[in-house]
């Protein structure tokens, strides 16, 4: 599904952004950490359907995260805005990427 695939691009993208960004130490190992998790977490969802529920998890800590921790950029706090907010939405989207049902073989 076309969720995942976007989740783990944006999980990605939080994961290179703490290093791309200027922030402070706090935002710095909260961005890497989450963004990692995310992305494996897409990739699991891939084929198990109730991972995306950490997905939901991840992008409202990445989300929270910026109300709370201190940012040294404007840049950094609409990054964590923007992409907290939308692996939230994603992980709203139903499905998996493959068939998790297991084939019957034929003799």
């Amino acid at each position: 599904m076309a969720a995942r695939t976007l989740t783990y691009v944006l999980g990605l993208w939080q994961f290179f952004a703490a290093f791309a960004i200027p922030r402070e130490r706090p935002s710095f190992w909260t961005a890497w950490s989450l963004g990692l998790l995310a992305a494996v977490l897409a990739v699991v969802g891939m084929t198990r359907r109730r991972a995306r529920y950490g997905g939901l998890a991840v992008g409202l800590l990445v989300a929270a995260s910026a109300l709370v921790l201190p940012h040294e950029t404007p840049i950094a706090w609409w990054n964590d805005v923007a992409v907290g907010s939308a692996l939230a939405a994603l992980s709203l989207v139903p499905g998996t990427m493959y068939s998790t049902r297991r084939r019957r073989a034929t003799a």
